[in-house]
Parts: structure tokens; C-alpha cells; sequence
């Protein structure tokens, strides 16, 4: 990346208010994450685009659990998976709740499509809150750090 997109990069998460790499002390975040990423647009860029987020987000300490799309639709009581940036936060909440005993206290639902410049992250926190972040980009690693770094925010309102 170039130093000018980091600049870009960096200046658009500040504006998030988002400050260094959380850390909860003695255990790592507990995160539910869910590829979003339709069947028919999964392709090899997607899939490296899913790593690429996963090994952004375990150097946070975090602890990732993984559901499909099709029981996060059923956890959710939802039919159409690519509303899911409008779900209310009552969708979330709903579904994390049901993961308590695995001790999930976050969910971020990614849908990475590099093959179409597109990135789409919907983060449910700790605190209760919802983040959404949207970006369009043609080179595939942004994509894949835009949403990492996006993930920052699964920490609001965590406890350690």
C-alpha cells in the first residue's frame, strides 16, 4: 500500500474516533464472525480476502467463532442475507445472546468481494452499539485491511 493510501486509511479511521489496538487484559475478545459473501460471487479473491481479515483480526487478541450464513439466518429469523446492513440491532443482539455459553460477546458479518472492488462490515459490540462500514476499492489487500481494521470496534464496551 502506498504510503498516501495509508494516510487516507489511517485518516479515515480516526474519524471513527477509533485509537490503538484494544486490549482486554488477561482473555482476548470473543467474536462471532460470519462470511457474508454470496455462494455465486465466493470466489478466490473472496476467499483470500476472508484470510486476509482473520489473520488482521487475530493479531487483536481476539478468539474467532464461525457460523455459516445459512444458521445465522435461522439464528436471525431472517430470509434475505444481503439486508444484513440494515438488520436492526435486535437482530444482533438476538444472535449473540444465543452464543453466550461459547462466551460471544461480539459479532462482525463481512462481506469482502474484491473481484467487485466492494467491502461491506456490519460489527455489533460489546456496549451494545452497531458500526457499519462500507468501501469501494480496486486493490483487493486494501479491501481485506479496511475490513480488519474495521473489527477495531468489536471492542467497545468489553470487559476484561
Amino acid at each position: 500500500m502506498s504510503r498516501r493510501r495509508l494516510q487516507i486509511v489511517v485518516a479515515f479511521f480516526l474519524s471513527f474516533g477509533i485509537g490503538p489496538v484494544a486490549s482486554a487484559g488477561d482473555r482476548a475478545l470473543e467474536l462471532l464472525l460470519v462470511n457474508m459473501v454470496p455462494d455465486a460471487a465466493y470466489d478466490d479473491s473472496a476467499r483470500d480476502c476472508l484470510r486476509e481479515v482473520i489473520r488482521g483480526v487475530r493479531g487483536m487478541r481476539v478468539e474467532i467463532h464461525r457460523i455459516g450464513e445459512t444458521r445465522l439466518l435461522e439464528e436471525a429469523g431472517r430470509e434475505d442475507p444481503r439486508a444484513f446492513m440494515q438488520w436492526p440491532m435486535e437482530t444482533f443482539r438476538r444472535v449473540v445472546r444465543r452464543h453466550r455459553e461459547e462466551h460471544v460477546e461480539a459479532m462482525a458479518l463481512v462481506d469482502c468481494r474484491p473481484s467487485e472492488q466492494r467491502v461491506d462490515v456490519a460489527i455489533y459490540s460489546p456496549d451494545q452499539s452497531m458500526t457499519h462500514a462500507r468501501w469501494r476499492h480496486s486493490n483487493a489487500r486494501a479491501l481485506a485491511n479496511f475490513a480488519s481494521y474495521s473489527l477495531d470496534r468489536a471492542w467497545l464496551g468489553q470487559v476484561p
